[in-house]
């Protein structure tokens, strides 16, 4: 596929191309979507409803940190398209980690999509599908999750500098 992709646009574009393609191909998955009425649950109790809420909006906040986390500019393909792909090399580490994990922040964005108070039949084969391509293809170790925590930490010494 990236060789096909060289005839199309410049190195230096291929990662937006690919960030906007993909974006491009979500949201015409989503006008054309045709729901499922099929139920597959309803949560009555407030109480739990709430709990749901509360984990849905937890997932959707750490799918936000977590790219934060990453280097956003680079993942949109920006910083490739500015400065040329070859001035844009990460640290060895991150790039072991996406290459092992293309999509990190999946794993919350599924449990978004799962904690909810009505589950239709229709959300839950998106679910699977995107569960299905996240096991499928990625492969984190131990040495992954190690940088991942020390980046972590890194950010939050400098946020800790500003204030």
């Amino acid at each position: 596929m990236k060789g096909r992709l060289s005839y199309i646009c410049p190195p230096r574009l291929e990662r937006v191309f690919y960030v906007f393609s993909s974006a491009a191909t979500m949201h015409l998955i989503l006008l054309l979507w045709e729901p499922v009425a099929v139920s597959l649950w309803q949560v009555e109790n407030a109480l739990l409803a709430k709990v749901l809420f509360c984990v849905q909006a937890a997932s959707l906040m750490f799918s936000c940190t977590s790219l934060l986390c990453l280097d956003p500019l680079s993942l949109l393909g920006i910083k490739q398209a500015y400065h040329g792909p070859e001035n844009c090399l990460n640290s060895k580490r991150l790039e072991r980690l996406m290459s092992h994990c293309r999509h990190p922040v999946f794993s919350s964005a599924i449990l978004a999509m799962t904690a909810t108070s009505s589950m239709y039949a229709d959300r839950a084969i998106l679910v699977a599908f995107f569960a299905v391509y996240m096991f499928a293809f990625s492969s984190t170790d131990e040495r992954d999750v190690r940088y991942v925590h020390q980046h972590l930490e890194s950010k939050k010494n400098e946020l800790k500098s500003f204030s």
